[in-house]
C-alpha cells in the first residue's frame, strides 16, 4: 500500500501539502513538456513524479493534463501527450511557500558563460514569461475502469512545476540534502532545442549538480539512438529495463 492510495480528494485540496512524501521515492523529470509516456514506462517502479519546464503557460499544460483523460477510452492508440487511461482525481494549485517553506537562497550558480549561449536566447521568451508567470499544482491521477494494473498503477501523483530544470533540482533536492529516486532525461533541449546548459552531459551544470551531491538518485532514465549507446550518465552501468521501440532505458547505480 501506498500512502496516495488513502487520499482523498479533500485532504489532497485542503490538508498541508505532504511535500516530504511528494519528493521521496520521485521521479524527477526535467525539460518534460507534457509527456505522459514516461509515466506508462515508469509506473510500474515509481508512483510520484515531478515535472519540470518552463516553455509552457499554464493554460496550456492545465489542458493536455485534462484533455486525453477526458477522450480515453480503451484500445484507443496512445496519445503523444496527457495520461492514457487516467482520470484527474484531485487537483491542487500550489504556491511558493508549499514547495519552499521558509523560502529558498540557490546553493549553487550557473556559470555566466553558460547562461549568455545562443541556446539560451532560443526561448528566452518563454524563459522570461516563465519567471514572471511562474505557477506549479499538484494533481493526482486515478486510472480508469477497463484497465488494470498491467496499464499502470491505480494512482500515481505528479507536481508540475513552471521552472528551470537545475534551478528546481537545488530547490528541491540538493538543498535539501536529499535525492529523487530517479532522473530522467528525454531529449531535454540541448543546442537548437532552446535549453542553456546540456542536462545529458555529465560534467554540464546539471549533471555536477545532481552527480556531485552527496546524495544522488538511485536509478536513471534516458533515450538512445541506437540500442547499443551507453548511458548518458556512464555511472548507471546496471540496465534495469529497456523500451527498445521507444529507445527508452532505465538504469540503475551498480551494487
Amino acid at each position: 500500500m501506498c500512502w496516495i492510495d488513502d487520499l482523498t480528494n479533500a485532504q489532497v485540496t485542503g490538508d498541508p501539502f505532504p511535500l516530504g512524501n511528494i519528493l521521496k521515492d520521485s521521479v524527477y523529470y526535467p525539460a518534460c513538456a507534457v509527456d505522459g509516456s514516461l509515466v506508462g514506462l515508469l509506473g510500474g517502479y515509481f508512483r510520484s513524479f515531478v515535472y519540470v519546464d518552463y516553455a509552457y503557460p499554464r493554460e496550456y499544460v492545465r489542458a493536455e493534463m485534462f484533455r486525453h483523460c477526458a477522450q480515453d477510452r480503451p484500445g484507443q492508440n496512445p496519445p503523444s501527450q496527457g495520461f492514457r487511461g487516467y482520470q484527474v482525481f484531485a487537483w491542487r494549485d500550489l504556491s511558493q511557500d508549499d514547495l519552499a517553506p521558509g523560502g529558498w537562497q540557490p546553493s549553487v550558480a550557473p556559470p555566466p558563460a553558460l547562461m549568455a549561449m545562443p541556446g539560451h536566447a532560443i526561448h528566452g521568451e518563454a524563459y522570461r514569461d516563465a519567471m514572471a508567470h511562474p505557477f506549479a499544482f499538484w494533481v493526482v491521477y486515478q486510472r480508469l475502469d477497463g484497465y488494470d494494473e498491467t496499464h499502470g498503477p491505480e494512482r500515481f501523483s505528479l507536481v508540475y512545476l513552471r521552472a528551470e530544470g537545475a534551478a528546481a533540482y537545488d530547490a528541491l533536492y540538493h538543498g535539501r540534502g536529499i535525492a529523487p529516486a530517479c532522473v530522467a532525461l528525454v531529449n531535454p533541449g540541448a543546442g537548437f532545442g532552446g535549453n542553456w546548459d546540456d542536462f545529458e552531459n555529465p560534467d554540464g551544470f546539471f549533471g555536477r549538480l545532481v552527480l556531485g551531491s552527496e546524495k544522488v538518485p538511485r536509478f536513471f532514465f534516458d533515450y538512445a539512438l541506437r540500442k547499443a549507446d551507453p548511458p548518458d550518465w556512464p555511472k548507471y552501468s546496471e540496465l534495469v529495463q529497456e523500451w527498445p521501440e521507444r529507445r527508452k532505458r532505465l538504469w540503475r547505480l551498480p551494487g
